[in-house]
This record gives structure tokens, sequence and C-alpha cells, in this order.
């Protein structure tokens, strides 16, 4: 693909996210109590990196082995960028991150408008398979949280 090409999604992702990229990072996080057995997440997004945070539902009872996974998805579920990560989880720890780097990278021109209908899937599994978080977040959220405190 062509330099110009490639530079033309990042234009348009800089004039409809501008401000966004102003402050270099939006955040957006779920409601501060979530239903019992469910996990919360926090969103933070910039041109660079998704990094998304997930809060367990419960701490971490012994030393365990996770992987992490979480996929940048349109509407349709296509992914457009993903991350896995393996991570050991200790005793009291009730959180977890992981980063999608370049996000934006490979999402085609056609479709830089609908950026605010993109979604983060995530989920997070002990290696003894037993699924600790799953979901969908959207990623609109972080964008609108920014915009609503830059009012």
């Amino acid at each position: 693909m062509s330099r110009l090409r490639r530079s033309v999604p990042l234009a348009l992702f800089l004039f409809f996210l501008s401000p966004l990229l102003q402050l270099g990072l939006a955040q957006s996080s779920a409601p501060p109590i979530a239903p019992n057995g469910a996990s919360r997440v926090q969103i933070a997004a910039s041109e660079e990196k998704i990094v998304l945070t997930v809060t367990l539902a419960q701490k971490i009872e012994t030393e365990a082995h996770a992987r992490i996974s979480a996929s940048l998805v349109n509407p349709d579920d296509v992914v457009w960028a993903a991350s896995n990560d393996e991570a050991v989880l200790r005793p009291g720890q009730n959180k977890v991150a992981v980063a999608i780097v370049r996000p934006f990278q490979r999402i085609p021109i056609a479709e830089m408008n609908d950026l605010h209908w993109l979604r983060v899937k995530y989920e997070v599994k002990a290696a003894s398979g037993e699924l600790l978080a799953s979901g969908i977040a959207a990623l609109r959220v972080a964008w609108l949280t920014w915009r609503d405190e830059s009012d």
C-alpha cells in the first residue's frame, strides 16, 4: 500500500477525532458498581494504542497464569486489530490490562467515518480453562467521555 493511501485514513482519523488526540488520551469506565459476578472495564484510547483494564469480579485466591485477549471489531465482527497476552495473576490481584498497539492502522478508508461503532471484545481466561472475565465494550464511550469532560 502506498504511503499516500496509508496516510488518508490517518488524516481522516485526525480530522474526526482531533479533540481526542489534543488531550492525547480518552478514557471511559464502567459504572462504579457492577452486578454480582460481573467484571468492569476501563478503556484508554489514543491513535497509538487502546489499553483495556479489566477489574475482575473476584480477587485472585492463588497465583495463576492467564491469557488476556482483546480485539477491536466493527459491528460485523470484522477484527481490525488484536492482542493476546500472557499474565501471572497474583493472590489478591483483581485487575488486568491488555494493550492493542496501532489499532486503527488497518481500518479501510471507507470505514473511517464509522469509528464510533467500533467495539473491543475481551476475554481473561485462567490456564486451567476457567473464564475469569469476558465481554464487549463500546470504544465510542471513550471518545464521548472525553468530549463531555472538555466542554
